[in-house]
């Protein structure tokens, strides 16, 4: 079941998991949730928002993605190398100077010492790759110690961890990248409509982030990265605008909710978007590899 709203879906996983025996997969929008859709029935949850907080913020920090993708692609590696080998999920943003850039001239592993073991691409697909394959706007699942996953993120995902970064939106996955931000070691500025409390460490500003007087009280003419994750397509698209006009140069990672509102966002100004709706296909992708009901390898794949 894709992400309706959690009352229903927990709905829905009872009144199914009564009449049949059919594995039922829930993406749940909040994490503290996933436990009643395993009660109600459900046989693997996933949180969407809080997943989606975390990988906002991997296009800014080098950060490991759950280690669940790789069970999506037939990678020979054994489970006491893949935890020293840190599997990660990389961003290539449409701005990207690797763009059409083929693996074997980029020369990745050579610079980096991190190997690619497969490429999500924008739609969903993946791809083996092969020193020819030409980058587009995609995730790298990549493998390498910590160092070089780090160094394959500034290389490939943008500047690296940020020394100033603005977060607009204090909700779900507000919350969940700016604990992922502290992770980093990043306190960042955050602001939100409302005032609420934070679940990490950051200097929350209360205001509206379309407006210039909120922007600068972040000090956004200072800030190097800025990560907008509001539940509205088009006050995202505004604080975009907004905040290009008052920093032409900063680094710019937006939540999309509706996947077609994707290109809006990088005609704002947007270097990277990552969709609600494409990562919540790609988990339920995961989800049924894991539950046998997909195999590796299958239509899905390039």
């Amino acid at each position: 079941m894709h992400l309706i709203g959690d009352a229903i879906n927990i709905n829905i996983c009872l009144a199914v998991s009564t009449i049949s025996s059919t594995p039922l997969i829930a993406i749940m929008s909040n994490e503290s949730r996933t436990q009643l859709a395993y009660a109600a029935g459900a046989k693997h949850v996933v949180a969407l928002q809080e997943t989606l907080g975390e990988q906002l913020v991997n296009w800014v920090c080098a950060g490991p993605t759950p280690t669940e993708f790789l069970k999506l692609i037939d990678v020979d590696v054994s489970p006491d190398t893949i935890k020293r080998l840190k599997p990660s999920i990389i961003h290539i943003g449409s701005s990207s100077e690797l763009i059409e850039k083929s693996l074997g001239e980029v020369k990745i592993r050579i610079v980096t010492g991190a190997t690619v073991a497969a490429i999500w691409n924008s739609d969903g697909t993946i791809t083996t790759p092969s020193a020819h394959t030409a980058l587009k706007e995609s995730s790298l699942i990549v493998l390498g110690p910590d160092k070089n996953v780090e160094k394959l993120a500034c290389f490939i995902g943008g500047p690296g961890s940020g020394e100033h970064v603005v977060l607009v939106g204090a909700g779900r996955v507000g919350q969940q990248a700016g604990k992922r931000l502290n992770q980093a070691g990043i306190n960042p500025h955050v602001i939100d409509i409302l005032e609420k409390p934070l679940s990490f460490n950051g200097k929350l500003i209360v205001g509206d982030a379309t407006l210039p007087q909120t922007l600068h009280q972040a000090r956004i003419e200072e800030a190097d990265t800025l990560i907008v994750t509001l539940n509205s397509d088009s006050l995202n698209i505004f604080t975009v605008l907004s905040s290009r006009q008052l920093n032409p140069n900063l680094n710019v990672i937006v939540r999309a909710i509706h996947a077609d509102t994707v290109d809006r966002l990088c005609e704002a100004g947007a270097n990277h978007v990552l969709s609600e709706a494409i990562l919540g296909s790609q988990l339920l992708q995961v989800a049924m590899v894991e539950m046998g009901v997909l195999p590796k390898f299958s239509d899905y794949v390039n």
